[in-house]
């Protein structure tokens, strides 16, 4: 059903470029734009609002320092709907940014790899970040896409230095959800400097305004499996988790039963439940209303609202 959905979907681009908008009769043939750059790398916040159309966007944004693991995981999300297939009902079937998804995927199978040639084993802050996932659902015959937002660790770690870059940000203080990513395996080291750099980010976010208002929250303590490996980390972790949840809970003015807490392997993802299970809450149906469903399209325009 996916094919079959692409392969009209690609009928009415091309007719798009060839015949013009339907309801409109400019009496010419226009030219075709350059449309590499939505089916390549990821995008940005000064272009993601043109590959909008009528499906219902999510923004969804991660937020973490560098080496936390958030490519990683966009990697694997990638892989895991792949492979997978179907995810409650819904088939991937659609990306403009498939190549922003294969460097990431590239990134997360050979970061252990000690024969591997790369410069760079993560994404970098001058990669672009903005990322897309069209789903079909058969049954329900209906569209759902999903913006994924993966900056760089140093991206954030700027906002904290320098805010006039925090005033930027575009897209983080539109998200319908964001994801907080913590690596486990730091905790040994003690939490007060990442709590320190959290801190910082948070009034950052707030001076500027760019904390998003109406997001839900989850904090993702990643690389799991290595804290549940090794005895030190376990015990380091097992003693400060508790404190970690709750400086979210009060930084993000949350009570207990709004910041949405899990434990993941990012990297393991086969017979990972952990993991197959927060895919599956990103993708699942909600009950958005439609005038609910237009004004999330419309704050995520804000390109195209800014030229009015």
């Amino acid at each position: 059903m996916a094919a079959e959905i692409q392969t009209e979907e690609k009928k009415k681009l091309t007719s798009f470029f060839e015949d013009g908008p339907e309801s409109v009769d400019n009496g010419f043939t226009p030219t075709i734009p350059d449309t590499s750059q939505y089916y390549c790398d990821a995008m940005n916040d000064g272009n993601i609002n043109m590959v909008l159309n009528n499906v219902k966007p999510e923004l969804i944004v991660l937020i973490g320092f560098s080496s936390y693991g958030k490519s990683t995981f966009v990697g694997s999300l990638y892989y895991y709907l792949l492979t997978k297939g179907d995810v409650g009902g819904y088939e991937l079937y659609d990306s403009d940014t498939f190549s922003g998804f294969e460097r990431r995927l590239y990134l997360r199978n050979i970061k252990n790899d000690e024969t591997a040639k790369s410069k760079t084993l993560r994404t970098e802050e001058e990669d672009e970040y903005l990322l897309t996932l069209t789903f079909y659902n058969p049954s329900l015959k209906e569209k759902k896409q999903l913006i994924i937002s993966d900056r760089a660790g140093e991206t954030y770690k700027k906002y904290v230095d320098i805010k006039d870059h925090i005033k930027k940000d575009e897209s983080l203080p539109r998200a319908q959800r964001v994801l907080i990513m913590m690596d486990s395996t730091q905790l040994q080291t003690g939490w007060d400097v990442q709590e320190g750099r959290f801190r910082q980010l948070f009034a950052g976010l707030k001076e500027c305004g760019k904390m998003p208002k109406e997001a839900s929250f989850t904090l993702l303590f990643n690389k799991i499996d290595l804290v549940r490996g090794n005895a030190e980390l376990k015990s380091a972790y097992e003693s400060e988790k508790d404190t970690v949840v709750n400086f979210f809970r009060t930084e993000l003015e949350l009570g207990e039963e709004k910041l949405d807490v899990r434990e993941i392997d990012s990297k393991h993802i086969h017979n990972n439940t952990e993991f197959e299970t927060l895919v599956s809450d990103l993708i699942k149906k909600d009950d958005t209303s439609k005038a609910e469903e237009q004004r999330l399209k419309k704050s995520l325009d804000w390109v195209g609202e800014k030229l009015k």
